[in-house]
């Protein structure tokens, strides 16, 4: 007797959580006979998608069908149709068939990407209606417990906050030298780190050194964690996959040039978006370190550093209202399409004499690309320069508030220059975070 599957390709949903799978026997069946079956993975992973599953299964004398169930996993998280096999082996009292001793498994998922929580939207296609920063963090998500990189992004998170204690430990270190190290008081001989001012500096100067060289390394690792080629590549392969899978009308609904524009461009920019996200952590986590030198070294300059802060939220909060949101990649993909139109139909248009008129679309579609370009750099322009503003501005007013302190003895001068430094340090990462 013969022993194979009933089928070269089956079909599960994830969300029923099981599948069930057919054997047949042909043949004679007067006998008892028996064969083994197990999983193999493939572009669905055993304890991801399914859970792995073998066993044995027995045909009594007279029967000629069985069947075993797999689990699948079941979760709310979009992924593009995945495979796996299961394999008949150890066979007894039989053989295998020659085609269908293994079948392909395929798992389908029917959740929206980046996750249902505006599945309605967007499929009217009303996702215009959805605020951006609201999609995006859904697909934030979803690439963090879908790509592999959840705990990359943990440690990234953490070790990037070590730059930041590295900031406050150079501006301490700064204030000290000057505040102890270079006063000729003998009273500061009492409050030198080691016996001497010369060892002492040699202390200081270590403790700046290092450290950078350390985070040097630490950025040097941090490209072989390719967090950001890591997701751009599962959401290409995904999305790759979701095609390769889709009906003929499916296929037909969608123009060749977006999935070129979602898989080379679209898929890139989201993972940049994801590690800016994490750059944004970073920046903020600087920021913070700013404030906290200063709330507890010179509590009376904090209000310089929360105005200049506030100034750059006004700002931002002024720039959202007043700015149009400028579609350019849309624009763009507009032009590939009608590029890709114009190669597709070009013996029509040469036919019929259309040349004039289809030049004319390309030419209005170049021209509102090249307007938008110019709006956007505008804006780009004028967020730049008023955030660079931001230190040298709020520097030059706390000095002339503050320089008279110094002058009074008030206010050590070590303490004095630190908080510009944190002041300045606080502008450039106000610009940094207004650039993620």
């Amino acid at each position: 007797s013969t022993v194979q599957f009933s089928a070269a390709i089956f079909f599960g949903d994830k969300h029923e959580g099981t599948l069930t799978v057919d054997v047949l026997r042909l043949g004679q069946i007067s006998e008892c006979c028996s064969v083994s079956y197990f999983t193999e993975d493939g572009s669905a992973k055993a304890g991801e998608t399914y859970r792995a599953a073998s066993g044995v299964l027995v045909f009594k004398p007279g029967e000629h069908f069985q069947s075993f169930e797999v689990s699948l996993i079941v979760n709310h998280i979009w992924t593009a149709t995945r495979e796996f096999k299961i394999r008949l082996r150890q066979e007894r009292n039989c053989e295998l068939g020659k085609y269908l001793h293994t079948c392909r498994v395929k798992v389908i998922d029917d959740n929206a990407f980046p996750s249902n929580k505006y599945r309605t939207e967007l499929e009217k296609d009303q996702g215009k209606d959805v605020r951006g920063t609201w999609l995006f963090w859904e697909y934030w998500k979803w690439n963090f417990y879908s790509s592999g990189i959840s705990v990359k992004t943990v440690v990234v998170i953490l070790m990037d906050q070590i730059g930041n204690l590295y900031l406050l430990a150079t501006i301490h270190c700064r204030a000290y030298l000057v505040n102890v190290v270079c006063e000729s008081h003998d009273s500061s001989d009492e409050a030198l780190l080691l016996p001497s001012r010369w060892w002492t500096v040699q202390l200081l100067s270590a403790i700046i050194i290092v450290p950078f060289a350390l985070l040097h390394l630490w950025e040097l690792l941090k490209l072989r964690l390719d967090i950001h080629g890591h997701s751009a590549a599962a959401l290409q392969r995904n999305l790759f996959r979701k095609y390769l899978n889709y009906s003929d009308a499916s296929k037909e609904s969608i123009h060749p040039e977006h999935l070129q524009f979602a898989i080379t461009d679209e898929a890139t920019v989201l993972s940049t978006g994801y590690t800016d996200v994490l750059d944004l952590l970073k920046t903020l986590g600087k920021l913070f370190i700013n404030f906290y030198f200063i709330a507890v070294n010179n509590p009376e300059a904090m209000w310089v550093i929360s105005l200049m802060a506030l100034t750059m939220i006004a700002w931002a909060a002024y720039r959202n209202l007043c700015f149009e949101i400028i579609g350019v990649r849309a624009q763009s993909a507009h032009m590939v399409r009608r590029s890709q139109e114009a190669c597709s139909n070009f013996e029509l248009i040469s036919e019929y004499y259309l040349r004039p008129q289809v030049n004319a679309m390309f030419a209005e579609s170049s021209e509102e690309l090249r307007a938008q370009l110019v709006r956007r750099k505008t804006q780009h322009s004028n967020t730049k320069f008023l955030l660079e503003w931001l230190s040298p501005v709020f520097v030059g007013i706390y000095t002339f508030y503050a320089i008279r302190s110094v002058f009074d003895k008030e206010l050590r001068l070590g303490t004095f220059l630190a908080t510009c430094q944190a002041i300045s340090s606080a502008g450039a990462a106000c610009l940094q975070v207004d650039h993620n």
